[in-house]
């Protein structure tokens, strides 16, 4: 694990080239880092926050994480023309260089109970090629995919499993969707293997695909509420940064295998709802100081809708706003 001294010292990610992972050939390397957003799956949304911001965003994480079954997991709806507020396919193609983050699950909802085995076993490949098809036939056959996102929660479908017999089970169903996915004609995806942050302290490798496999290494990080730090808003960082599965060890991780590093979603608050209690920008210095001194290839700021950054959290957002502002 890295410390504290060590990230202010000014950590980077070993080896990393200067070419873009957004917006130039896929899988490359990265220095620098890219603002994304997640509008609640609205593209109207994202006028209001290029408004907020003083921006023009181009890069965009949505979710197919709800897919009831194995055909609309296969067309997820962001491909669709209509309705016109969610046609995302249609806003990467009239937005040249923009870049779409997918967050894809393994599996649609309510799998089969051995879905793990049965994937790594090649049972869903048919479903993984039509899947990846489909993207490349939308013209999204550059995206960034996070495959399995948060893995190491206990609140997805596709998550990694309680015991060490699931989750390498888990990790090689992860490897064999990227080799299989990999094998469609005019494929050129970048895959994100995401974890959330300190939810579950699970030992990184025994749910590690591969170097071969995996492109960008993520973690999604929200400054909500943590047991014994309420209110305290150095020893909340600090406890972000140090756990296991935290901001430093997560960059570490991503250094020794000589990926790049992602914070495909953060947030004030939990994500859900913004007050002025969580009008924390003590977290947003500090975060946005770390994606600097770690070169993030890209970071997603939760925004849907419902939530109000620049009036709930006025000093927060400031300070994001002019991180973004500058170039991020």
């Amino acid at each position: 694990m890295v410390g504290v001294a060590a990230v202010a010292a000014g950590g980077v990610v070993a080896g990393m080239a200067a070419s873009s992972l957004l917006g130039g050939h896929p899988r490359s390397r990265v220095a620098g880092s890219r603002t994304c957003v997640y509008t609640g799956e609205s593209v109207g949304q994202l006028a209001k926050v290029d408004r907020l911001l003083g921006a023009d965003l181009r890069c965009v994480v949505v979710f197919n994480t709800q897919a009831p079954g194995w055909s609309a997991w296969e067309h997820p709806w962001f491909l669709d023309p209509t309705p016109s507020d969610a046609a995302w396919a249609v806003w990467r193609r009239d937005h040249h260089g923009a870049t779409l983050v997918l967050t894809v699950p393994l599996v649609p909802a309510a799998p089969e109970r051995d879905w793990r085995v049965a994937g790594a076993s090649g049972r869903y490949d048919a479903h993984v090629r039509a899947l990846v098809g489909n993207l490349v036939a939308a013209g999204l056959g550059q995206c960034v995919v996070r495959l399995g996102a948060e893995m190491n929660g206990t609140w997805n479908v596709d998550q990694a499993g309680s015991s060490v017999q699931d989750q390498g089970q888990w990790a090689a169903y992860w490897r064999h969707f990227v080799q299989v996915a990999r094998s469609v004609p005019h494929e050129h995806l970048t895959f994100d293997w995401t974890v959330d942050s300190v939810v579950r302290p699970i030992p990184l490798n025994s749910i590690y695909p591969g170097d071969d496999v995996v492109d960008v290494v993520g973690i999604d990080q929200y400054d909500g509420d943590v047991t014994g730090h309420l209110g305290d808003a150095a020893a909340r960082w600090a406890f972000f940064l140090n756990s296991p599965d935290g901001l430093a060890e997560v960059a570490a991780f991503s250094r020794s295998h000589g990926k790049p590093l992602s914070v495909p979603e953060w947030g004030l608050g939990d994500g859900s709802r913004l007050s002025a209690e969580d009008d924390d920008p003590y977290f947003v210095a500090h975060l946005v100081d770390w994606f600097r001194r770690w070169r993030v290839a890209y970071e997603g700021f939760w925004f849907p809708p419902r939530i109000e950054p620049d009036t709930a959290t006025p000093r927060a957002w400031s300070l994001y706003r002019d991180f973004v502002r500058e170039g991020g």
